[in-house]
């Protein structure tokens, strides 16, 4: 690479990508909403250079992913080692000069190549596991074989209780497209706050979600109703490879129904058929225990705190790495 600009704002990153061939989690769509509805704007930089575009923010001389408490996976950017090493470099010659890089969310293979490449570059790597999502692959898969797979008790539940929930006439199951989008917000919000889950950390990021993501075609929703009152509703983010299950509510007065778990499989009922090359599926951020019965393979979710050694904030950051790990070391071998 011959050098690196921080761009403001992400209308480079939006120029720089073919977005259809995209996952969700690195469409600019993806991220616009997020600088647009979250403090995780505040900064927001496109990093550019030769061969790469990364949407990203500055935090004083902290460079830092463009992601926060949504964020599922950080597909940006996606590089092997070497061309990490590269970026890793010409870092030190950017104005601003970052003394430290901080990257959230990543599936581990992507992070070793990630560390690799700055740990290459002479620069010292922290890293840690920041949470846990849980997928099935479904590459080749109908919905039939998938659902065989799941233990009895879920299937037995969802066979009697949608048979209950489903004698009532009025109850009905709507996949919300773009034109009715509002429809969409609407059914989600009143089914979040029905349920009492607390507000939201930024009100408006959802709902943004949801309209850009029905748009642009990475998103879509499902909702049951009882006539006009939504009962549940689940908010899935969909792209060449993976489906994501990304936000669920459902009103705490139709319980007994489990109208939650009806609406799981009644989404991937119509996901699995329509979406061709669909990969695996993704029960997304956390390890509520009801997801490994949907989607039994976890992945540890990585981060990496970088620190440039050859500045005088990176090497005081570098020697307290060093410091950390020889403690934990210690620590060890006196327990061991």
């Amino acid at each position: 690479m011959s050098g690196v600009e921080f761009r403001p704002g992400l209308e480079d990153y939006r120029a720089a990508v073919v977005a259809d061939a995209t996952e969700p989690y690195a469409r600019p769509g993806w991220f616009e909403n997020l600088a647009r509805t979250t403090a995780a704007g505040a900064g927001a930089v496109t990093v550019a250079a030769d061969d790469v575009a990364i949407p990203a923010r500055m935090d004083g001389g902290v460079l830092r992913s463009l992601s926060n408490l949504y964020t599922v996976e950080n597909l940006a950017p996606a590089m092997d080692a070497e061309r990490a090493e590269r970026l890793a470099r010409a870092l030190r010659a950017a104005s601003p000069r970052p003394h430290q890089v901080a990257w959230e969310a990543m599936r581990p293979k992507a992070a070793d190549a990630a560390i690799a490449g700055f740990r290459a570059a002479g620069w010292a790597v922290e890293r840690y596991v920041q949470f846990g999502t849980w997928r099935e692959v479904v590459e080749g898969r109908s919905f039939e074989d998938y659902w065989a797979a799941r233990p009895g008790q879920v299937r037995s539940t969802v066979k009697r209780k949608r048979a209950r929930l489903f004698a009532n006439p009025d109850m009905r199951i709507e996949d919300h497209v773009a034109a009715d989008a509002d429809r969409a917000v609407e059914a989600y919000e009143r089914c979040h706050d029905a349920a009492w889950q607390g507000e939201e950390p930024f009100r408006d990021f959802v709902p943004g979600l949801i309209r850009t993501g029905l748009a642009e075609g990475w998103a879509r929703v499902f909702s049951i109703r009882d006539g006009e009152k939504p009962v549940a509703a689940q908010v899935w983010t969909v792209g060449p490879r993976r489906a994501t299950i990304f936000k669920l509510a459902h009103d705490p007065a139709y319980g007994d129904f489990s109208p939650g778990t009806i609406l799981t499989a009644i989404s991937l009922e119509r996901l699995l058929p329509l979406a061709h090359g669909l990969r695996e599926i993704d029960f997304g951020r956390g390890d509520d225990p009801y997801k490994k019965d949907w989607a039994p393979d976890r992945i540890a979710m990585t981060a990496f705190i970088a620190s440039d050694p050859q500045t005088l904030r990176g090497f005081a950051q570098a020697t307290g790495f060093q410091v950390r790990r020889i403690g934990r070391a210690l620590k060890r071998r006196v327990i061991g």
